[in-house]
């Protein structure tokens, strides 16, 4: 089978063709074999990105119609916390029996609360997710940015890939 390059982006196991060089913290140029299903089981990004050994940037933006009572945003804080605490242990392999331990950790920087009801229910491509993601971001490529909003539709969230990524 051909071997392509590409970049390997801040989310584990995800490789992503002809995506541009994002800098030094969170990806790095290897070569993979675009028929293998799991990008950690290659050598070669083994060998050059080593467990544990990238750290991603994390901030959380809490939006709400209302502002919170002490108690809510300590409740939320919490939550928060503990939610990355989730995404290390499955990215550092010990959420599964046959979890891979991934070069990806996530390192929590702020988690700001906003008060806003338009935004509170933005909904996917809408003007509202445009404009919050647009005020709210902070960091470029290689910082994962989570807005935690009540989204309707039974939907859980959605993620935008590095490709993806407008300056």
């Amino acid at each position: 089978a051909p071997i392509s390059t590409g970049v390997v982006s801040a989310a584990a196991e995800c490789f992503v063709p002809d995506m541009p060089e994002i800098g030094g913290r969170g990806a790095d140029k290897v070569r993979v074999d675009p028929h293998t299903e799991r990008l950690a089981d290659l050598p070669t990004v083994q060998a050059r990105l080593a467990a544990g050994s990238v750290s991603i940037p994390t901030y959380v933006n809490v939006i709400t119609a209302k502002a919170l009572t002490a108690d809510q945003q300590t409740a939320r804080e919490q939550q928060v916390v503990r939610q990355v605490r989730v995404l290390n242990r499955a990215y550092s392999g010990r959420s599964a029996g046959d979890a891979t331990n991934t070069p990806f950790r996530f390192s929590l920087e702020r988690t700001r609360f906003v008060v806003d009801a338009e935004w509170a229910t933005m909904g996917y491509g809408t003007a509202a997710e445009r404009e919050a993601k647009a005020a709210l971001r902070v960091g470029g490529p290689d910082t994962l940015n989570i807005y935690a909003a009540d989204i309707g539709d039974d939907l859980l969230g959605w993620a935008t890939f590095p490709q993806s990524y407008e300056a």
